[in-house]
């Protein structure tokens, strides 16, 4: 048996308001191709087709005919992840019919309905079972009680895992049948990207190896990062997304999974790397840094570029684009040291105390870039309003009229709209 395991497309993403429609285009083609020359039996998406739950016409068209791309090769099965929509996965079958061989999986549901899949390989038959992406706070249908809602994450989990369980070993024959799981979930003790939704990847949503399956592969999305599953106890792998997303993924290597496996045995499992996507740079450091970074990477890269200065350089972001004239330049920022202000020092206190608000606003514009005007008129203005706050009256509008006026006089400073 042969398995593609690709995952978290993200069909949709912008990067600081790029389109990342080519990466992804690049990403299937060579995915395609792969799959062409494998041949697998099946193709498993493990979720986030999508980058949101509303995406544009124009990445339902791109989502769609990848698939169909690739269900010219094998059967393809494409389970919801945290940021695809169900019920848009259950139109698409509504629509594709079971004769377009992709089938979404939208919910998990028990083995008898729907919860346990087949497919011919060769003389062998493929049984997975899909686990799509389950939200703390909703039911999962078919499986438990009202009674049972407030269980933690993985307990409710493990006992849905119990079930697959029963439906993959039931009639289960060792010289005919290999097993798979294909799951959305955090296992504990994945490492993960910056750029996943920090909430789905913390412990309450974390699964444990243990309550897995046992079969030949765990096919797992959901991790950014491609890696093996942790532990030794299962086979398995994240599949990982096959474009840097963002800047939390900078640097890794992209990678589609290739799997073989016999019945009743541990599938062997084949990193194939992802090298026509762009990758993502970042930069901080001087001017003459930058021309030394800008000749050590790939041509095309989208590049994040920060660059520290002694006094203000009008035109920087024209000479940022210069240098990387063979890269596409994302963001240009100036961290110029003449316009930093220094955190006001904190009074010293007795132990265990707290700073006030006017001292913990004054340490905030310390951290930003404002000029040392503009933060003084700002600190000014916050201390009469706190003032007000204090003493329970309303600030004259004598101060709120000078402040709209501080930030119409810099209204074409990006840190002044953001501190407003």
């Amino acid at each position: 048996m042969r398995l593609l395991h690709t995952s978290d497309w993200h069909l949709g993403r912008q990067t600081y308001n790029i389109s990342r429609a080519a990466d992804h285009d690049a990403a299937i083609a060579e995915i395609v191709d792969v799959a062409r020359h494998f041949k697998p039996h099946l193709v498993l998406h493990t979720g986030d087709l999508f980058d949101g739950p509303r995406p544009p016409l124009a990445e339902m068209e791109r989502a769609v005919s990848a698939l169909k791309e690739l269900a010219a090769v094998a059967p393809v099965l494409v389970i919801a992840g945290n940021h695809d929509a169900p019920g848009l996965f259950r139109l698409f079958n509504r629509i594709g019919g079971t004769g377009s061989g992709i089938h979404f999986a939208f919910q998990p549901l028990p083995p008898g309905q729907g919860g346990l899949l087949e497919y011919p390989a060769g003389e062998h038959v493929i049984r997975v079972a899909p686990f799509p992406f389950v939200h703390a706070t909703r039911a999962i249908n078919f499986f438990e009680p009202p009674s049972g809602w407030n269980a933690q994450y993985s307990e409710r989990i493990a006992k849905v895992m119990g079930f697959l369980k029963a439906g993959l070993e039931d009639g289960y024959d060792p010289n005919k049948h290999i097993l798979l799981t294909a799951s959305h979930l955090f296992v504990a003790g994945a490492k993960f990207s910056k750029s996943e939704r920090q909430l789905t990847v913390t412990e309450q949503y974390a699964t444990r190896v243990e309550h897995l399956p046992t079969v030949s592969y765990a096919a797992f999305g959901h991790i950014h990062r491609p890696q093996t599953l942790p532990g030794t106890q299962q086979p398995g792998a994240y599949a990982g997304s096959p474009i840097q997303l963002d800047y939390g993924e900078e640097g890794e290597e992209k990678r589609l999974v290739l799997v073989e496996a016999d019945p009743g045995q541990p599938a062997s499992i084949v990193s194939q790397p992802l090298t026509k996507p762009r990758e993502l740079r970042k930069f901080i450091g001087t001017i003459d840094d930058l021309k030394k970074w800008a000749g050590r990477g790939p041509s095309g890269a989208l590049c994040h570029v920060t660059v520290k200065t002694e006094e203000e350089t009008p035109g920087l972001a024209a000479q940022v684009r210069d240098i990387l004239s063979d890269s596409v330049v994302v963001w240009t920022a100036e961290d110029c040291q003449s316009r930093h202000v220094e955190a006001a020092h904190l009074a010293a206190k007795e132990e265990g105390a707290e700073p006030t608000f006017s001292e913990l606003f004054r340490s905030f514009l310390g951290g930003t870039r404002l000029s040392k005007v503009l933060s003084a008129e700002v600190a000014a203005l916050f201390d009469q309003v706190d003032a007000a706050v204090q003493e329970d009256t309303a600030p004259t509008f004598e101060a709120i009229e000078r402040l709209q006026a501080v930030f119409k006089t810099h209204a074409e400073s990006p840190v002044a709209e953001r501190v407003q």
